[in-house]
């Protein structure tokens, strides 16, 4: 799920919260925020595989020199 898909899940989300029992609006508000963390671990890892792919390519750029 990239970022815009989080915004309009969030974007629904939000348009739903109106209309659901305490019990539920309570359920979709820990699911957002579980969702949300998941996708910023999954950002932040994928971030740090970049930048070691990044290194490496400059690592063997460099051998290659």
């Amino acid at each position: 799920m990239c970022q815009d898909e989080m915004e309009q899940v969030l974007e629904l989300s939000e348009r739903l919260l109106p209309t659901l029992d305490v019990n539920d609006t309570t359920t979709l508000r820990q699911s957002l925020k579980n969702t949300e963390q998941k996708l910023a671990d999954i950002m932040a890892s994928s971030h740090r595989q970049q930048a070691e792919m990044a290194k490496r390519v400059q690592d063997w750029n460099q051998y290659q020199v």
